[in-house]
């Protein structure tokens, strides 16, 4: 039994220095290993200001604490049909719910069947970058409650960091048949993330990353697999193979974007028609991009210059494509592709996520763009009382379903 023992620990003692000396010696190709992409940046060499400390947050009081607690509220769990969610977390600014969703800012007078409007779409939905009373969907909930203080709404976070508009589609679908109250409206708040998707796969119409999932697809049935399968997403052995492979065959830009404008829109119209059979109010966004601003801050020109030329110029061509393809066939689209364009404030802490004043200029765009779903007289309120369909409380299976946020209601 001694023997055993000790020969037991010294494997343990060997796996752990063998772990070590992989994670050391990744850490020395990072440091030493230039990145292969380095000839691809839009000024070569240029390096990005951490969210953290980029211009946009100098004011912001709130900001060293807010990336603190950022990077402990970063852990995801399995979700089907989406990949994942948040885990639950409770902190002083940040803080998601049991089912994985991120509260935020209500109307303390919206009860159980008041109005819902869900957003849906990437982590500026989510609302990176700000505390909870600040994200999105936040701002969108105080515009409701400004604009009629008699008729509540409530205004539910779906919004997930790297969504595409897929999973938009599958986390509404996924959300209706959990059954339960529907919405009076969806806003769906997608663009960057497709495109982004497409710079890195080379193919439109799939989620973010989606090359380590193939990589690791059954890997836990063969323990060799799954060991390579970690070993590949270390940065520096990303590094060290890219420098061995060879230049992919790309396609032109102008081809690929607008295959990301074609899927973007397909999702579009399968969203609308899903919207449209339960009796749903929608609203489209392509949102708004650092690409397309002319007056850049200091950290913003960094930002830019770190940018892979690729991706800059995918981006700008994907928003001309859209452009192109509603002139073409008009549809209830809003394209804010350009919001900041002019705005002389630093606003952006990377590619396309925005401070706390930038996503209040976005909820106003949008929300003055939103379709009414509030009574407008009092005749019209008697109507609806009479009519709706959509406002009953969620029953028990709606409320324990992992799609939905969990609502709490202040009687």
């Amino acid at each position: 039994m001694k023997r055993f023992l000790a020969g037991l620990g010294t494997a343990w003692t060997v796996v752990g220095l063998t772990l070590l000396a992989m994670v050391l010696i990744n850490q020395l190709l990072v440091w030493f290993l230039p990145s292969p992409d380095q000839g691809a940046l839009v000024v070569d060499g240029s390096v990005a200001p951490d969210n953290s400390v980029a211009d946009a947050y100098e004011d912001a009081y709130w900001r060293k604490d807010y990336w603190a607690e950022h990077g402990e509220a970063r852990g995801t769990e399995w979700r089907s049909y989406v990949y994942w969610r948040r885990a639950p977390f409770q902190g002083e600014m940040i803080n998601v719910d049991l089912h994985g969703f991120r509260n935020g800012w209500q109307n303390a007078d919206a009860k159980a069947d008041a109005p819902q409007v869900w957003v849906f779409g990437g982590s500026l939905v989510w609302g990176t970058g700000v505390p909870d009373a600040f994200t999105l969907p936040s701002q969108l909930a105080f515009l409701y409650a400004k604009k009629d203080q008699e008729h509540p709404v409530r205004v539910l976070n779906f919004g997930e960091s790297g969504y595409v508009s897929g999973q938009s589609r599958l986390a509404f679908a996924q959300a209706l048949a959990c059954g339960g109250q529907k919405p009076a409206l969806v806003i769906f708040v997608d663009g960057a993330n497709d495109v982004f998707a497409a710079f890195q796969a080379e193919r439109a119409g799939i989620p973010q990353n989606e090359q380590r999932r193939a990589t690791e697809f059954n890997s836990s049935q063969r323990p060799g697999t799954l060991l390579s399968a970690w070993f590949n997403r270390l940065d520096g052995v990303e590094h060290l193979r890219a420098w061995g492979a060879a230049a992919p065959n790309l396609l032109p830009v102008g081809d690929l974007a607008q295959s990301v404008v074609r899927s973007y829109l397909a999702y579009v119209d399968q969203m609308q028609a899903l919207a449209d059979a339960n009796g749903i109010a929608t609203a489209f966004v392509w949102q708004p991009h650092l690409f397309a601003k002319q007056q850049l801050s200091r950290d913003e020109q960094a930002i830019v210059n770190a940018s892979f030329r690729r991706h800059r110029d995918l981006q700008l061509a994907a928003d001309q494509s859209l452009a192109a393809a509603l002139a073409e066939s008009p549809r209830s689209l809003i394209n804010l592709a350009a919001l900041f364009a002019d705005e002389p404030q630093p606003r952006f802490s990377d590619f396309v996520h925005v401070d706390d004043q930038g996503l209040e200029t976005l909820a106003r765009a949008i929300f003055a763009e939103l379709p009414e779903i509030l009574p407008v007289d009092d005749e019209s309120a008697a109507e609806s009382a009479d009519t709706k369909t959509t406002n009953e409380p969620p029953s028990p299976l709606a409320t324990s379903c992992q799609d939905l946020p969990v609502v709490e209601i202040s009687e």
